[in-house]
């Protein structure tokens, strides 16, 4: 008795498929998402296991400095765990050379749908008191280390470090480069 070729082909497809789907919610982000730029400082440059990397801290991430936006009070009683998006207007001024970080304007706990032409919400998760976003840490190449630490130094004693972010449309961001003193570095 031969057996339908379908009933071969149709778990190879689920096979496949289920891979491949893991990272299209990222490839979305990174084909049709907008970019925004983040102020940012330094947290912790070396990670023993997983080589040099930039340790990225944001003061939005906070959840003292989330509380003074409007809606921040209702972070107060979030879980851990939970979802937490934090919308983002553009700055005022065009940019120039160095890019102008976007600023912080409120917080809900659900995906907004009435966001301005000019706003983008970026999701983030409470964990232990802090909110994390998935741009947090970025990746340095050896040959380049001495020299972005030193840039690193200098531009966060000025504030002029700033993150390129990538967002979707569902709040999932992705950093994708680090600007220092209006210099851009992409890894």
């Amino acid at each position: 008795m031969k057996l339908p070729t379908w009933r071969l082909v149709v778990p190879l497809l689920v096979q496949v498929a289920i891979p491949l789907a893991l990272p299209a919610e990222y490839l979305a982000v990174i084909a049709a998402g907008r970019t925004i730029y983040l102020q940012t400082f330094p947290v912790d440059p070396y990670d023993l296991l997983r080589g040099y990397s930039q340790v990225l801290g944001y003061e939005f991430s906070e959840r003292d400095y989330l509380q003074s936006l409007p809606g921040g009070k209702d972070v107060v009683n979030v879980k851990r765990g939970s979802e937490i998006y934090v919308i983002f207007a553009a700055p005022d001024a065009p940019n120039s050379t160095a890019p102008k970080p976007w600023r912080p304007v409120r917080v809900c706990l659900s995906l907004p749908t009435d966001l301005g032409p000019q706003e983008i919400a970026l999701k983030g998760r409470l964990v232990d008191g802090r909110v994390v976003y998935g741009i947090e840490e970025m990746y340095i190449p050896e040959n380049q280390r001495e020299r972005i630490n030193a840039e690193v130094a200098k531009a966060s004693q000025k504030r002029q470090a700033v993150v390129e972010v990538k967002v979707g449309a569902s709040g999932l961001a992705l950093a994708r480069a680090l600007w220092l003193q209006g210099q851009r570095y992409q890894f």
